[in-house]
């Protein structure tokens, strides 16, 4: 089943009200991510912070949910939010490069370039969250 993703930046006390929005990018910034779930944003972070898959993987088994259908709500851990607002040019570059090296990316056909353009967007949400001192959130619906 193919599932719908958006990762937006808000007040943690917010946290709700963007679990119930059927669309949360109409009240909040953020990037369209589709196909984009806790595996793939493990895999990313594991990547950025030198944690194993399972340890980073581990990070994202707390969700809110709307409903048993979802949607669902995780919350980015804050170091993998810090290293992503870190990444200049040449890193976006090399971690697009491994990234797209990996099975979950590998499977699912995501192009290089496809990659690349995500992370810079997922950067830019990064350093905006950080300047709002603001969480970083992954949306997914069906």
């Amino acid at each position: 089943m193919e599932f719908s993703s958006v990762i937006v930046t808000g007040d943690l006390s917010e946290t709700e009200a963007i679990c119930q929005s059927p669309n949360p990018l109409e009240n909040w910034r953020g990037i369209e991510s589709k196909g984009m779930g806790p595996v793939k944003i493990a895999t990313l972070q594991s990547l950025l912070t030198g944690q194993t898959f399972d340890e980073a993987f581990c990070e994202y088994d707390h969700a809110i949910a709307a409903s048993d259908e979802g949607p669902w709500v995780i919350r980015l851990p804050d170091l993998l939010v810090e290293r992503l607002a870190e990444l200049d040019e040449y890193a976006l570059e090399c971690v697009a490069e491994e990234l797209v090296a990996t099975e979950e990316f590998e499977r699912d056909g995501w192009p290089l370039e496809a990659v690349h353009v995500f992370l810079e967007a997922l950067a830019d949400l990064a350093n905006v969250g950080l300047a709002n001192e603001n969480a970083l959130f992954l949306w997914v619906g069906l």
